[in-house]
């Protein structure tokens, strides 16, 4: 079809008869006008034009309303024996009156009309629901002013209005009144609810939303489920059809605008482009109906299965909708779309549903997280091995067929608790290069290697078995991404134990708390949902079941490390930086957890030194301005670590004066010397992370010139920079050169770091503490930084004394 060609030499014109018995002919001038919009509606148009097909679609349909309102008005003036035929006409033109303001609705939204979509799809609304829409707008409340709660408010100011409604959690009771058109086209019905939630959504009104799509739902089960109640006599010929093209009318069903307000922050989000509508991805997942049978069953079948298909879709929706503002009803709708997604594709009731086993996985692992960031790692556990298990290949115990759109892109359901340094990237760590003291490294990292060989083995002829070259390059990645979200899984259990080592026992802590007979009831259902791909539990993922002696937990650290090193064969430096230095951010924190439960000073020190080799390549490799964030907390974990290894190093010094009696002068040296350089590393890399803070500044926020920081920080990264400048000042006072002038130095910059934090610290942590409502944060240390420059003052001038006595000793 020619895009630069007018309407009009598309269109026929519409000629009203004057009298009745041309319906007929109006009728075939609507379906024409009906087809060639949805023509339209395909044509790709160029990027100068996005929207040119749309418009002439639009006028197509606009022409077509026109004739069917016509139709209504002559047929209002029906008498006698044509009444009943009168009805019937009338009730099929008022049919196709509503579909077409449907269609247009979901123009409107394609090209980013939306007020002029709330308008058509209203209409709609009403014609399929009772007084829908003003009843939702009535529940919602009023939501206008919300958005301004947190302004100030003046001593004059009118009293606060009442509270607004809760967030709704069910289907409105009696608030969706089903008129007999909307079963009749239930697919459309259904849809325009859910379009007008998402619509809502983007301008920033959760209730109303929130509203229509569970109007949505609950129409969508009675649709589905119950053969409809009596309708009017619509004559099933002149009853309205179904839309084959919409996925050309909306390119994604709800807009630009619409998909990035309910998946904020969410890839692949609702509307984003790429996902459709509803009704259109039950059409395509449902397939054309040549395979569901020739009789009438079949027929019925696919209907149920399409209506089922929207109805996973909404649920894919709510779940993104609910968002932050109630975390627990988005893990609960999205966990009902992967079981109704998976379900769908294994049914053999002859209705072709598309399944994309990467996108599956990939949901299945957000909501992993959540249920990680509640305690709850059996749930999390299962729903990581069903990720596993649905990317196997074709003919494999666990495969599932494999297709197109159907299961949407969930977002990650927000965490339970604050975000860790991965934050959704995976909290893996890297494979730490061999090195020094390698001994307890071994012990905690050795064996399976073996199994590590032939699993590898096994992966490659997998992947040779998977098609193109694009084709395994795909499944790699989804198989990394799993592997990467197990890993952050088993760091998480050794992050719990470790924190019941330092209190002494206590199964886990706030990581295991005691479930409700909710939360067992849905993990319950989680399994039967998962059940037919034969998925058992993933061992040791719950630390209320692992033993707190080292071998258990080391056994849990080498699930970590094995997961974390198959995901670093995919997820490398060159290309994948973000996921690349998160990998090795994790695994050095489950050697940091696992570190806690050796007693061995030389195995504890071999994996710091492992923790350093791993990190310390990647401030180096990292480009400075480009990679700011991560050369802050690759620097500051790094000065952690150093810091670790001096106090272990100091130790093993003390251990051996203890049990080998007087030592050599040189033995002793070379201990010395060995802390000291292990402190002067540390120093440097916490002055690495002040340094970025200090841009421009000649002195560059070294401890010899203490300077405030350059403009710009921000207050939630005031305590971090405040944290680097205390440490940096107390490891200075530990340094204990072999010459006292070099002591006397350390201890000047120690007292003058030490000072400026008591002089200047407050006065960076206001805003904090302000925003927190705690005044008694980094007061410890603020305390304890007063009382440390007061004691360097002394020992300063003690040293200097004994100084100038040398001096004098000397002199005769």
């Amino acid at each position: 079809m020619d895009g630069g060609a007018s309407v009009g030499d598309m269109l026929p014109q519409c000629q009203h008869a004057p009298a009745f018995e041309d319906t007929r002919e109006s009728e075939d001038e609507v379906k024409t006008l009906m087809e060639i919009s949805r023509k339209l509606c395909l044509v790709e148009d160029p990027p100068a034009e996005p929207f040119r097909s749309k418009y002439k679609a639009r006028e197509a349909l606009q022409k077509a309303r026109q004739n069917l309102v016509g139709q209504l008005g002559q047929q209002h003036g029906g008498a006698g024996g044509a009444e009943e035929v009168t009805s019937a006409a009338a009730a099929a033109a008022a049919g196709r009156v509503a579909v077409i303001d449907y269609r247009l609705g979901v123009i409107a939204l394609a090209v980013e009309e939306n007020s002029a979509a709330q308008e058509a799809l209203d209409k709609c609304a009403d014609a399929f629901f009772e007084g829908v829409v003003s009843k939702i707008a009535a529940a919602a409340g009023n939501e206008e002013d919300e958005s301004h709660d947190d302004l100030a408010k003046d001593a004059d100011s009118p009293p606060p209005p009442p509270p607004p409604p809760p967030i709704p959690t069910e289907p409105p009771a009696g608030m969706v009144s089903p008129c007999p058109l909307a079963w009749e086209c239930p697919e459309e019905a259904a849809d325009t609810l859910t379009q007008l939630g998402l619509l809502w959504s983007a301008r920033g009104y959760p209730r109303r939303s929130l509203l229509y799509l569970l109007a949505s739902v609950g129409f969508l089960r009675q649709a589905s489920s119950s053969p409809p109640p009596p309708s009017a006599p619509v004559p099933p010929s002149t009853a309205p059809a179904r839309d084959e093209a919409r996925e050309g009318e909306n390119e994604g069903g709800n807009g630009n605008d619409e998909g990035e307000a309910v998946a904020a922050g969410c890839d692949g989000g609702a509307g984003s482009g790429d996902n459709p509508t509803a009704a259109e991805a039950a059409a395509e997942g449902s397939g054309e109906g040549g395979d569901s049978g020739g009789d009438g069953v079949g027929e019925e079948e696919e209907k149920r299965g399409k209506l089922e298909s929207m109805l996973t879709h909404v649920f894919y929706y709510l779940a993104q909708a609910y968002g932050v503002r109630d975390v627990e009803q988005s893990a609960k709708y999205c966990a009902l779309t992967l079981q109704r997604q998976l379900d769908a594709s294994q049914r053999g009731d002859g209705v072709k549903v598309s399944f994309d086993p990467g996108e599956w996985s990939r949901n299945a692992c957000f909501l992993a997280d959540y249920y990680s960031g509640l305690g709850r790692f059996t749930g999390a556990g299962r729903c990581l091995l069903a990720a596993q298990a649905v990317l196997q290949p074709e003919g494999s115990a666990a495969a599932v067929p494999t297709g197109g759109k159907d299961n949407a892109s969930l977002p990650p359901p927000p965490p339970a608790r604050g975000k860790d340094e991965g934050e959704e990237k995976g909290e893996d760590g890297g494979n730490a290069k061999s090195g020094g003291d390698s001994g307890g490294a071994t012990r905690a990292g050795g064996g399976g290697r073996e199994t590590e060989k032939v699993s590898t083995a096994n992966e490659r002829k997998r992947e040779e078995e998977e098609g193109t070259e694009e084709e395994r390059e795909r499944r790699r990645e989804q198989r990394a991404d799993v592997d990467r979200h197990m890993a952050k899984l088993y760091i998480t259990v050794l992050q719990a134990k470790h924190l019941e080592l330092g209190r002494g026992g206590g199964a886990g802590g706030e990581f295991c708390k005691v479930r409700t007979r909710e939360e067992e009831e849905e993990e319950e259902g989680l399994v039967a949902g998962f059940a037919s791909l034969g998925i058992g539990e993933l061992p040791m993922c719950d630390p209320a079941g692992v033993p707190g002696d080292f071998e258990s937990v080391r056994d849990v650290f080498k699930r970590a490390k094995s997961h974390t090193e198959r995901a670093l064969r995919h997820y490398v430096l060159d290309g994948f930086v973000t996921a690349h230095v998160a990998l090795h951010q994790g695994l050095s924190r489950a050697y940091l957890y696992l570190s806690g439960f050796e007693r061995d000073a030389k195995r504890r020190q071999a994996m710091c030194t492992r923790r350093a080799q791993a990190l310390e390549p990647l401030l180096d490799a990292l480009a400075r301005k480009a990679y700011a964030r991560l050369h802050k907390e690759l620097s500051f974990e790094l000065g952690e670590i150093y810091q670790d290894l001096a106090d272990i190093k100091t130790l093993r010094a003390e251990e051996k004066l203890k049990s080998g009696g007087t030592r050599a002068p040189t033995a002793l040296a070379s201990d010395l010397r060995g802390a000291n350089k292990l402190l002067k590393s540390a120093i440097g890399f916490f002055s690495h992370f002040v340094a970025m803070y200090h841009e421009g500044d000649p002195s560059g926020g070294s401890a010899e010139s203490p300077s405030q920081p350059a403009k710009g920080m921000e207050p939630d990264e005031a305590v971090g920079y405040l944290q680097a400048r205390f440490m940096r000042a107390r490891l200075n006072g530990k340094l204990r050169p072999l010459t006292s002038e070099k002591e006397l130095h350390a201890l000047r910059v120690s007292c003058g770091e030490f000072a400026w934090l008591s002089e200047h610290a407050r006065g960076h942590l206001k805003s904090v503490r302000e925003t927190a409502g705690d005044p008694g944060i980094f007061e410890q240390e603020l305390e304890l930084a007063e009382e440390m420059a007061q004691l360097q003052r002394r020992n300063i001038a003690n040293l200097e004394q004994k100084l100038e006595e040398k001096k004098k000793i000397q002199a005769k």
